[in-house]
């Protein structure tokens, strides 16, 4: 039998919230290019960001009731939606083109 445990010691509210939007929005709009599959589901206490991660490590957000990707430049570290890092430098551009591809 195999036994799965997520451990919400850290979390409140806010953050099972959170996890239940993203969960839905995964079953209902998801709009991710790059993701893959939820491995894990985390939750950055210094950020206070909840986000799905795959099992290549990319990384889902919700954002207004949609999954989407959440990106970050390997040259400059801009970093938020693929929408959103397009606006960015040309490095960001050029990463996207290779993500996207």
């Amino acid at each position: 039998m195999n036994y799965h445990e997520l451990d919400l010691t850290n979390w409140g509210r806010r953050e099972i919230r959170m996890m239940q939007d993203l969960l839905k929005a995964h079953a209902e709009k998801n709009h991710t290019v790059i993701f893959s599959g939820i491995e894990k589901i985390a939750f950055n206490q210094m950020s206070g960001y909840v986000f799905l991660v795959d099992g290549d490590f990319n990384v889902a957000i919700e954002q207004d009731g949609v999954l989407l990707d959440h990106v970050s430049c390997p040259d400059c570290g801009n970093e938020g939606t693929i929408s959103e890092v397009k606006d960015g430098a040309d490095c960001c551009r050029e990463f996207l083109k290779d993500v996207e591809e």
